[in-house]
């Protein structure tokens, strides 16, 4: 019959598809198009292909060095470089940036009091010889509540009363290094 509209046959993958008239499921006529990734241009390709270009930032720098290298940036190198280094994972770097003629007290200082410092690091600074004689190192050290437990229970002995009158008061040291300051404060006023 003429006025009929009859089905036309679709093969399954042309109604996967979806047209210009028919929008994708889940989607109506009037929503944006879906994203879709371009392939890179030849430029774009070649960028991505070449090494990253000599130098780059200093952190970039130390990413691709090797231990040894690293062990030589931190007993020759700059104060930034001995800054990035103490974060380290590796103990013969940490002990490379401690043990540096360059790091002096200021920089033990600042070592001990950064928050994203490890326990190894917060260990050797403690057992340096040279920088004993820092009055503040101690209480930097005390005070971080990444120090371990035995490292402060051992520099309570070396604050002075005042320090230790702090350090009862922080919440941010442990429960039990905050005893051990309130009663090391309490066998030294009983004297």
């Amino acid at each position: 019959m003429p006025g009929l509209n009859r089905p036309q046959n679709h093969s399954p993958e042309d109604s996967a598809v979806p047209t210009a008239e028919q929008p994708p499921a889940g989607e109506t006529a009037g929503d944006a198009a879906p994203f879709r990734l371009n392939e890179p241009s030849e430029a774009e390709k070649q960028e991505m292909a070449s090494p990253p270009a000599e130098g780059g930032s200093l952190l970039q720098r130390l990413i691709r060095m090797s231990v040894p290298e690293r062990v030589r940036a931190a007993l020759t190198g700059s104060r930034d470089e001995r800054l990035l280094l103490i974060r380290d994972q590796n103990r013969m770097v940490l002990r490379a940036v401690i043990q540096s003629p360059q790091t002096n007290d200021r920089d033990a200082e600042v070592f001990a009091a950064m928050g994203n410092i490890g326990e190894e690091a917060l260990r050797l600074l403690a057992s340096e010889r040279r920088f004993r004689l820092s009055a503040r190192l101690p209480l930097l050290l005390v005070q971080n509540p990444h120090c371990p437990l035995d490292v402060s229970l051992e520099l309570l002995k070396h604050l002075a009363s005042s320090d230790l009158q702090k350090l009862t008061r922080n919440r941010m040291i442990g429960e039990q290094a905050r005893r051990a300051a309130e009663r090391e404060l309490k066998r030294r006023k009983g004297r």
